[in-house]
């Protein structure tokens, strides 16, 4: 038996701190023993007739007083006043209406269907309507009923605010809780859990607790099961070892709080509904216990993983974190299955998961990363749901590129994702709100969701042109315009949705200055009739001229048609029609043809309506299905980000950069997912208010001093304040790579920096093509640009002229900046000051590679706004840039000027 013992005050000031400096007792299934204040637990017996400081003694049963004792779960609590003393439970007012316990009869509220569902990730309110964790959580689905105790329901939630004043209570069942975004500190009456995403916690049935939002706002996904509790699955074959270690579970430590509460409210969960009673103390009183029945968390990381070594693909068992089993043996209520990173080296093999049927039920949630079997629209907070017998499996574009690659049966590592699922015996009826919000395995959703962003793109292309036009955007630092973006069109976490609206949008402004499309749908009437016209007068032509051969040949027998109408002439008229009919039906399957096909509809539709009876779902049918396929086709936007590496291109060795003076052509990457979502996250999370750094301690505040608030400027510090951007650019550059080439830890620990060091190094190395090659796009007028950025390659071509290689050049630039210190004598410098500085033992890897990514997510959009146009209309002719996505984003949400414009939302 464990036991820790801690006094209140060192406790509390510890579990302050944080997560790091909390107490929690090891062992899942241990019997485990805390007490706040030494000697309150009885010795030798349960409940004394007087306990320790006067403390009332309390069982708390998770199953019947008969049930074997290898499964007999309890805990003794030793309390400072009763969980009894409250007033009687009446039926919260208003009711849940999103909570269902009850999937047995059949109502409204639920329905089965074996159609394969996904949800798109829920939004959560940055602040109104205040949501705390009861108020946020819903029902998804569910089978069975809480009251004839078998079964399970899956809920999710999404809260912006702390529980207050009142404790939550399940009495249905045990809650598996998986946070997606936002941390969770959830005050149990056992002690404290601090719950980032990556771990989970499970809230066995009858434990009162209240969750906090230490992070903000947060979401993620909840288990419930009715009438049995999660175990451990049995290895089997595979031993005594592996998977999740009993020893890796963690329960909290005793702590209380003894203050006096008037109207402290208890909200119960009882057969799927909701009921409140109030006293007048705190449920967290509880000084000491004893006993197998606490609440645990799990870090993910920390399974180990099994897998198949030869061929052939492992079911997806083999993954079980814990199971809830039922009378038949291998038959589970519900297991927690995850899909860590780990090693893929099977032969032959299709290594995502493949193909199936399966009389099990399976629930899908994304914590983070890519999915390996869905490329798209499978999202971090999002989920599926594939009942009994319902086909699933990897997408087309999952499909296709595994079977195309060349290195098949190579090893790979699979990281920077972490699935799982539910999955039970029991078939689940889903629940009718959240399904009529679901993206159906048909597609519609995905249709509609197409014409509405077609539309919007075009309207916001109208708005965009603008800017092009030299005009006043009359909204620049409204209010109403920053909502707008933050909170509709980055709504949730579908940034790819609002990359592709924009993209869409600049697709409209490339045909506007470099096609005809804008002229062949005029809203005249008269030039639809003259277009049509014309091409009846042009195939008219043809066929004159072919029947004037054809008779003159006939009439005339010494003239042949071949003599009147040549074969060439044949085919170059032939080639004229071709290319007009090509047009003709390009035009037609254009974006331009699927706004006007819509607005056409929505005119026409009720005065149709009223003349036909409404028989028009052909016609509407037709443009779904041409926005749908419109949505999955390529568009000139090239979906690539260029790459520019200072360091490398002024070394002794690449002489080919000498010979050039630099005008290389620049090397091209394809745009990665995780940097649209940094850079659009970023966005979000900052509110629109524009500024590099704020995350940075005062030891490296220095290196972007001019581009914070300033409110937090380093007002002393002069050398900066004349600099121009491309200083800050180049100096966040050069330590970017120094990192990259000096962190050895970050490739060992891949799986937890992965993305943030993929972000950071695309950003850094984009940005640094921007100033060798497309200037004009930045805020620094192009001349100031290419200026600084020479007089930079001339400085590391004289401090590293005697290193070749990339490791040396960054090794003598960490030596460099360790033994300047503090003196700023050029950009070369503090590059290798800030490098220095990031490498340093106070930043682990993971924390360094975070932060940078955040730094170059920021500064990205600190540099987007831009009163150049006529460059950004450029770069669209050739193929766009993805800082010009990001300029047509920050000027719908007002911002013209990083400065000027957002100044008053920085105050």
């Amino acid at each position: 038996m464990a036991m820790a013992t801690a006094t209140p005050a060192a406790q509390n000031e510890q579990q302050e701190k944080g997560g790091l400096d909390y107490v929690y007792l090891s062992g899942l299934g241990n019997s485990l023993s805390s007490e706040a204040v030494a000697g309150t637990l009885p010795r030798g017996q349960n409940s004394p007739l007087l306990c320790p400081l006067g403390l009332y003694a309390e069982q708390l049963s998770g199953t019947p007083f008969t049930a074997p004792r290898a499964r007999n779960l309890r805990t003794w609590l030793y309390r400072i006043k009763p969980s009894v003393t409250h007033e009687p439970f009446h039926p919260r007012r208003p009711a849940h209406p999103r909570l269902i316990g009850d999937f047995d009869r059949i109502t409204t509220d639920t329905v089965a269907t074996p159609t394969q569902l996904r949800w798109r990730p829920a939004d959560v309110p940055p602040h109104h309507p205040p949501l705390d964790f009861i108020d946020g959580l819903y029902t998804v689905c569910g089978a069975g009923s809480s009251f004839l105790r078998h079964g399970y329901a899956i809920h999710m939630y999404a809260a912006n605010k702390s529980m207050d004043g009142c404790a939550f209570c399940n009495a249905d069942g045990d809650f598996l809780i998986v946070p997606q975004k936002g941390k969770l500190l959830i005050t149990t009456e056992c002690g404290k859990l601090l719950v980032p995403p990556g771990e989970i916690v499970v809230i066995p049935q009858g434990f009162r607790f209240a969750v906090d939002l230490p992070d903000g706002p947060s979401r993620g996904y909840v288990s419930e099961i009715f009438g049995t509790h999660f175990q451990l699955p049995d290895l089997g074959p595979i031993g005594a070892n592996g998977l999740a270690s009993a020893r890796d579970f963690l329960s909290p430590t005793a702590w209380f709080e003894q203050v006096h509460r008037p109207g402290y409210t208890i909200v119960q969960k009882y057969g799927g509904e909701l009921f409140t009673a109030t006293q007048d103390f705190s449920p967290f009183n509880v000084v000491a216990w004893h006993g197998n029945y606490v609440p645990y968390k799990y870090d993910l990381s920390k399974f180990c993983p099994f897998n198949t070594v030869l061929f052939d693909h492992a079911d997806p068992s083999v993954n079980t974190v814990l199971t809830a089993p039922t009378d038949k043996p291998g038959v589970a209520l519900l297991d927690f299955v995850i899909f860590p990173p780990r090693w893929l080296v099977a032969e032959n093999t299709f290594r995502p998961p493949y193909y199936h049927r399966n009389c099990m039920s399976e629930f899908m949630g994304l914590i983070y990363g890519i999915y390996e079997a869905k490329a798209d629209g499978f999202l971090p907070g999002g989920a599926s749901l594939h009942s009994c017998m319902t086909p699933h499996g990897p997408d087309t574009k999952t499909y296709e590129a595994t079977i195309s690659r060349p290195d098949a049966n190579e090893p790979s590592r699979l990281s920077g994702t972490l699935a799982f699922m539910f999955e039970s015996a029991l078939i689940p009826r889903a629940v009718t709100e959240p399904f009529t919000r679901s993206v159906s395995g048909d597609g519609v959703g995905d249709k509609r969701r197409a014409l509405k962003d077609a539309c919007l793109s075009f309207a916001l292309f109208k708005l965009l042109k603008r800017r092009f036009c030299g005009l006043e955007v009359a909204e620049a630092g409204h209010q109403k315009a920053r909502d707008f973006v933050v909170a509709d069109l980055l709504a949730g976490d579908d940034y790819e949705r609002a990359f592709r609206v924009v993209e869409l949008e600049l697709s409209f402004a490339h045909d506007f200055f470099c096609t005809k499309y804008p002229a062949l749908f005029p809203t005249s009437a008269v030039l639809h009739v003259a277009r049509f016209v014309s091409l009846l007068a042009f195939l008219k032509l043809f066929y004159d001229f072919t029947y004037t051969a054809s008779y003159t040949a006939k009439f005339f027998k010494d003239i042949s048609a071949v003599d009147i109408f040549s074969f060439n002439d044949f085919l170059f008229i032939s080639m004229i029609l071709g290319v007009e009919v090509m047009q003709q039906l390009s035009t037609g399957y254009s974006d331009w043809a699927v706004v006007h096909f819509v607005c056409d509809y929505v005119r026409r539709v009720d005065k149709n309506k009223k003349r036909h009876g409404g028989g028009f779902g052909f016609r509407q049918a037709v443009i779904k299905r041409l926005a749908a396929r419109r949505a999955r086709t390529s568009r000139h936007w090239q979906n690539k980000l260029g790459q520019y590496s200072l360091l490398y291109h002024s070394s002794a060795g690449n002489c080919l950069s000498w010979l050039t003076g630099r005008l290389l052509e620049p090397k091209v990457v394809t745009l990665p997912r995780e940097v649209k979502v940094a850079v659009l996250r970023s966005f979000k999370e900052s509110g629109g208010r524009l500024a590099v750094g704020r995350s940075l301690d005062s030891r490296l505040r220095w290196a972007c001093d001019r581009l914070l608030p300033p409110s937090t400027q380093l007002q002393s510090d002069t050398h900066w304040k004349t600099r121009a951007h491309t200083h800050t650019v180049l100096v966040w550059h050069i330590a970017t790579t120094m990192c990259d080439q000096l962190d050895a830890a970050a490739a060992a620990d891949d799986d937890k920096n992965g993305a943030d060091r993929l972000v950071a190094i695309r950003l850094s190395g984009y940005c640094a093509y921007l100033l060798a090659f497309v200037p004009e796009i930045l805020p620094d007028h192009s001349y100031t640009a290419t200026l600084v950025l020479d007089a930079a390659v001339q400085e590391a071509r004289e401090h590293l002229v005697d290193a070749t290689a990339m490791p040396d050049m960054c090794k003598k630039l960490r030596d460099l900046g360790e033994s300047n210190g503090g003196v700023r004598d050029g950009i070369l410098m503090d590059g290798a000051r800030l490098g220095s500085q990031l490498m340093a033992a106070s930043y682990d890897s993971r924390r360094r590679w975070k932060l940078l990514a955040e730094v170059w997510a920021e500064l990205v959009l600190f540099l987007a706004p831009s009163d150049n146009a006529d460059a950004h209309a450029e770069s669209l002719a050739r193929g766009g840039e993805f800082m010009t996505h990001i300029w047509a984003l920050l000027t719908h949400a007002g911002i013209l000027d990083p400065t000027e414009d957002n100044a008053g939302w920085l105050k």
